[in-house]
């Protein structure tokens, strides 16, 4: 990975959060949009040599709201039929209407306007 490319998913992913926040994009499509974005980018570094983890470590504010958005919104995220809904919020999963709200939150104590 280099630093244009890494610049570059990390802006797309970015405009996929801003789309949701101008209200161009409901919470559920961006689930699926944005998948396992953090984790099939290896963005932790798990896979990365010192070089890459050095490109890493510029970006690492993008990095951190990423994998927030990852693990507090994308992972929490359910679309189960109505009858499971209570089971599912008992298992710590989240609405969509809580996802969202979570996501506003996260992009503003990232200051996302400013990646």
């Amino acid at each position: 990975m280099d630093q244009k490319f890494l610049s570059e998913i990390l802006q797309s992913a970015n405009a996929l959060v801003c789309e949701v926040l101008e209200g161009r994009m409901s919470i559920r499509e961006f689930v699926k949009r944005y998948g396992d974005f953090y984790y099939a980018y290896a963005l932790d570094g798990h896979e990365s040599d010192p070089a890459e983890k050095s490109l890493l470590s510029k970006f690492q504010r993008q990095i951190d709201f990423h994998a927030r958005v990852q693990q507090e919104v994308v992972n929490l995220t359910f679309d189960a039929p109505p009858d499971q809904r209570d089971a599912y919020l008992q298992a710590g999963r989240i609405t969509d209407e809580d996802a969202a709200k979570k996501l506003i939150t996260l992009a503003s104590e990232f200051e996302i306007s400013s990646m």
